[in-house]
């Protein structure tokens, strides 16, 4: 009896767990739809919708944005509602099962008016859309042909004023509405508004007087920057520095984050073909600059055999060659000399420091006026003066005479 009776049990269960299983997954309401949103009373519409998971009730909920007015109707998949008075309704989807519950709304989806001709155009803007709690928000109405207004800030709070100031005391994403009405109907519009505590206030300026153009970060709470610099670069610097080789409008994107999250500010910079030609003037000239401080030597004149030698830019006591002389033969800053002329002044260079001439150095000694003419005097004048070498052979044959004189 006992084998009978546990098999039974087990079968039992089964089939009273098979209806949950076959049920299982989320109710969702993924969208629905209307052949008609905008037409003359009375407005006949058709809604059909897309919903998944074990429903069992369905709600179609039709309320007028301005007077809260409301009508229902309970057919599942698709309903053919009527709309005898005129307005601006939102439509929302109920729905619910065993497994739980789904709605969409539509915001001033089905406007039905009094006549189709003439009517308002809803247009406006806004001083911010994104921005910490508490978020003062201005708004400008731009509509056409509108003689009455009716705005619903999404957090419960209207107005009837034309432009409006509203405040987000919390945090929170919000559909705001304009409702804008004449005798002949209505016309809406919406905008959204993300209000998120400890968000970061993103902003940055751009300067493109040059190819270089330097971006300066202005965002406020930031922690993390992304650059995309629209030709395909990217930077994470806070204030990037950035080159563009060629002249055009680029779509500039800084993405500043913190804990919280992130935004993103897109701002369109301008580089000019002149922009381009004074970063490629002000890259020349540096380089220019910068080879004349280099180590190589660089000779000042076509004439070699006048020419002047820069050491690293500096003048070397032991050469005694002068950086700031100048010769009418001068004809170039940036010719180098060849390796032939290099390795002769190495070899001066070797020459002088090995063996000094002391002479010379007394008569440094004496005045810095001897100094400069001694340094001045014409090269073939200091080529035809007698060294101290020429002087001991001299005197050595002087010596050898006397000698042999007395040996006469």
């Amino acid at each position: 009896m006992k084998k009978i009776f546990l098999p039974m049990v087990l079968l039992v269960l089964v089939i009273l767990l098979m209806p949950t299983a076959l049920a299982a997954g989320d109710v969702t309401v993924n969208d629905f739809s209307s052949n008609v949103t905008n037409g003359n009373v009375t407005l006949f519409t058709m809604f059909t919708s897309d919903v998944t998971g074990n429903v069992t009730h369905w709600k179609w909920i039709f309320e007028n944005v301005e007077t809260g007015a409301t009508t229902y109707s309970s057919i599942e998949t698709s309903t053919h509602h009527n709309i005898k008075k005129p307005g601006v309704y939102d439509v929302t989807l109920l729905v619910w099962g065993p497994d739980g519950n789904d709605s969409l709304t539509k915001i001033a989806y089905v406007t039905a008016n009094r006549n189709s001709s003439n009517l308002p155009v809803a247009d406006f803007s806004t001083s911010s859309t994104y921005g910490s709690a508490p978020l003062n928000v201005s708004f400008t109405d731009n509509s056409t042909n509108a003689t009455s207004w009716y705005w619903k800030f999404g957090d419960g709070d209207i107005s009837k004023e034309m432009n409006p100031t509203h405040n987000y005391s919390t945090e929170g994403d919000y559909t705001a509405l304009l409702v804008v009405e004449n005798e002949n109907g209505w016309s809406t519009k919406t905008q959204e508004i993300s209000v998120h505590n400890g968000l970061p206030i993103v902003d940055f300026s751009a300067d493109n007087s040059s190819g270089s153009v330097k971006f300066t970060d202005l965002s406020q709470n930031a922690t993390g920057w992304d650059w995309d610099f629209g030709d395909g670069d990217t930077s994470d610097d806070e204030s990037p520095t950035h080159i563009y080789s060629e002249a055009g409008n680029y779509t500039v994107t800084l993405t500043a984050s913190n804990e919280a999250g992130s935004l993103s500010k897109v701002s369109l910079v301008n580089v000019t073909e002149e922009a381009i030609a004074n970063e490629e003037s002000s890259s020349s000239s540096h380089h220019h600059h910068h080879s004349s401080s280099t180590g190589s030597i660089n000779v000042s004149s076509a004439n070699t055999s006048n020419a002047i030698i820069y050491l690293n830019g500096t003048e070397s006591e032991s050469t005694g060659i002068d950086q700031n002389y100048s010769t009418e033969t001068s004809v170039s800053d940036n010719i180098s000399a060849s390796s032939e002329l290099q390795s002769s002044v190495t070899e001066a260079m070797n020459e002088t420091q090995s063996e000094p001439d002391t002479q010379d150095l007394e008569q440094d000694n004496e005045s810095t006026a001897d100094s400069e003419q001694t340094q001045s005097s014409d090269a073939s004048e200091s080529g035809s003066a007698k060294s101290p070498g020429f002087e001991v052979i001299y005197g050595v044959i002087g010596l050898l005479g006397v000698s042999l004189c007395r040996r006469r």
